[in-house]
């Protein structure tokens, strides 16, 4: 008992997708297990989400249950809610930022049974857990009890299958940062135009990057004023991956001497770190280097090419 307590406890602590289009469908196959027989089964639905993770659910069940009269058919047009109840956002599988968490909706109907037995009206109840395996698909198992009264008395079963939901249309709410995830998702929902982000909607920090746009006073290591907002760019970035752990490394073109040219660089290096650190970023994430003229991008050979090399690049250190 304490294992399966535990395991309860653990579906629902994990990180999960939302299906957070405006009207997801559902295509769901599997088998109907009842006193009228058993047999396959087929169901198509769709719901309207018209808040996060509450939906208005219809979906329309046909069945084939077989038993010692021969091939039964029921047909179940039903109407519902859909209640998303795992629904913390991260991004889906194959997204910067996702995992392969699940999704659990329990979708409570009332319906009509109609078909071979008799007719009347059903009431059942489906549970869902699909996980994400692109978007906007989702896969899993769902159970759906279901009693029917009528004409045919009283017919109790149960459905399983594979459930197979698709995500159709807009996805719910706005984007007011532009950047492709929209505000319901969006943990990050200022970022700069123009930021390349995550499923989460926060900056991403590459594997190494030049931060274009800083620049300093002739052989100083006095940040220039207009390097202001590629250094905001930077400062965002580290605060939106708070697990990143960045190398400032600081590079010069080869003019000078060797060594004047590694103390530059080196300097220059520092004076972004303690930039970040005064705007908040903890230092112990934070190693800055100098490596003058020893790493160019291009060859040194006119002013555009130096203009190249002197430059300020972070390299993550985490990844």
């Amino acid at each position: 008992m304490k294992r399966i307590a535990a395991l309860v406890v653990s579906l629902f602590a994990v990180s999960a997708f939302a299906e957070s289009n405006r009207f997801n469908l559902h295509i769901n196959p599997g088998v109907l297990i009842s006193n009228a027989g058993v047999g396959p089964e087929i169901d198509l639905g769709v719901d309207w989400q018209f808040v996060r993770g509450v939906a208005v659910d219809v979906r329309v069940g046909t069945a084939f249950p077989i038993n010692d009269f021969g091939v039964n058919l029921m047909f179940n047009p039903a109407a519902g809610m859909r209640f998303r109840l795992l629904d913390d956002v991260q991004g889906y599988a194959n997204q910067p930022g996702g995992n392969l968490a699940g999704n659990l909706s329990i979708a409570p109907h009332v319906g009509a049974l109609i078909g071979s037995v008799g007719a009347g009206f059903s009431i059942d109840v489906e549970a869902a857990y699909v996980f994400s395996v692109s978007r906007p698909l989702q896969l899993g198992p769902y159970v759906r009890p279901l009693m029917g009264f009528g004409t045919f008395g009283v017919i109790g079963g149960v459905s399983v299958g594979l459930a197979l939901h698709i995500g159709l249309g807009p996805e719910l709410g706005h984007d007011r940062d532009a950047d492709g995830v929209g505000d319901e998702r969006d943990k990050c929902p200022d970022t700069p135009a123009g930021s390349e982000v995550d499923a989460r909607g926060c900056t991403i920090i590459p594997k190494a990057m030049v931060l274009d746009g800083i620049t300093f006073k002739l052989n100083s290591a006095e940040i220039e004023p207009d390097s202001e907002r590629t250094l905001q760019r930077a400062l965002l970035g580290l605060r939106d991956n708070p697990e990143a752990q960045v190398e400032i490394g600081g590079h010069t073109d080869d003019t000078g001497t060797v060594e004047r040219n590694e103390t530059l660089s080196r300097e220059r290096a520092q004076a972004v770190k303690q930039w970040l650190v005064s705007h908040g970023i903890d230092a112990g994430r934070l190693t800055a280097k100098g490596y003058g003229a020893t790493k160019p991008k291009v060859k040194n050979t006119d002013e555009a090419s130096r203009t190249i090399n002197r430059r300020i690049e972070f390299n993550r250190l985490d990844q």
